[in-house]
């Protein structure tokens, strides 16, 4: 159904555009964080106390950016003829490649 294509290419710019262009240091430039502030902005404190949390980690994990980048890779696989955006294939290569150079290790914002 188009409808949910469409909420679902929303929701994926929002996320590894939107959220993620607040990164802007490197090595962390582009990367979904775990955890956002009620006004969305990056919360770098959370569980900044507790950095080996296991279901509610701090900073951000390489596993789930190649959770995003596949999700964008389905994303870009559905979408019609013309449909796609560069974005899409794009983000997917930075957030796979992230996910490549760091394995399942935890990071935050000042680790390569």
């Amino acid at each position: 159904d188009g409808k949910y294509l469409e909420r679902a290419r929303s929701l994926a710019h929002r996320i590894c555009v939107g959220l993620a262009s607040q990164a802007v240091e490197e090595p962390t430039k582009g990367l979904v964080y775990e955890h956002y502030k009620t006004d969305w902005s990056i919360d770098y404190e959370f569980n900044l106390d507790d950095k080996q949390h296991l279901i509610r980690p701090w900073g951000f994990l390489p596993g789930h950016s190649a959770e995003w980048a596949k999700l964008l890779c389905i994303l870009q696989r559905l979408l019609p003829p013309g449909g796609a955006e560069p974005w899409i294939l794009d983000t997917a290569v930075h957030l796979f490649a992230h996910a490549e150079r760091n394995g399942t290790e935890r990071h935050d914002r000042s680790l390569a």
